[in-house]
């Protein structure tokens, strides 16, 4: 892999939203990071493609109708994209890195980092990055084969990570956003990004972790 340029691939697969319902339908904050993520790389010159839950005329994807983190999903013409553009970065020798974005609503945790099989190794100090940034609210768990991005980035022997975002601004605020994006740039673009882990690694990390946190 030595020599290989990165390409990041960010998927925000239930960023739809209906703003016309009073109630959370979406991970509305998973999509405002993967914007930030997107400018973030695109502006020191790392090619980066971004992938909102919205059809091609721009309509939102709505996860009442396809949850595209589960495996139909494979199916639809959004990850058909995403698909493509994995193969076109082997076919012109670059290596894809998935960044997965979601949010969930809780007063407690500003963000998660879920540990997948096929994990890169940066993805501790990443963690302890953030965690000190983000005042000890950041939690590190194990993701599962229901999630369904970074289980098929795993087959593709992808390096992926999947990040969960606080929704609520009162919690995680627009600038510590903007901080954990950057700190989320800087360790996705370390050296050892190629260097990945085998799933009973990941299962042994897994079971350290449960005893630790």
């Amino acid at each position: 892999m030595e020599g290989r340029k990165l390409y990041i691939i960010i998927t925000c697969p239930h960023s739809g939203c209906l703003s016309s319902t009073g109630f959370r339908t979406c991970d509305s904050r998973a999509g405002e990071a993967g914007i930030m993520l997107y400018n973030l790389f695109h502006k020191i010159g790392i090619p980066c493609s971004l992938y909102l839950a919205k059809d091609d005329f721009g309509r939102p994807i709505l996860r009442s109708e396809v949850d595209l983190n589960r495996k139909p999903a494979k199916v639809t013409k959004w990850y058909r994209k995403v698909q493509r553009q994995i193969e076109l970065n082997n076919k012109v020798g670059m290596k894809s890195v998935i960044l997965d974005c979601h949010s969930f609503p809780d007063e407690g945790k500003k963000m998660m980092i879920f540990r997948t099989p096929g994990v890169f190794d940066p993805l501790m100090d990443m963690f302890t990055d953030l965690n000190t940034s983000l005042r000890g609210m950041v939690e590190l768990v194990c993701g599962t084969d229901d999630n369904f991005i970074t289980k098929q980035a795993t087959l593709l022997n992808i390096p992926s990570v999947l990040l969960e975002f606080n929704e609520y601004e009162s919690v995680l605020s627009k600038t510590e956003l903007k901080t954990a994006c950057e700190i989320i740039v800087k360790h996705t673009l370390s050296p050892t990004i190629l260097e990945m882990k085998t799933k009973e690694e990941h299962k042994s990390v897994c079971a350290d972790l449960h005893s630790v946190f």
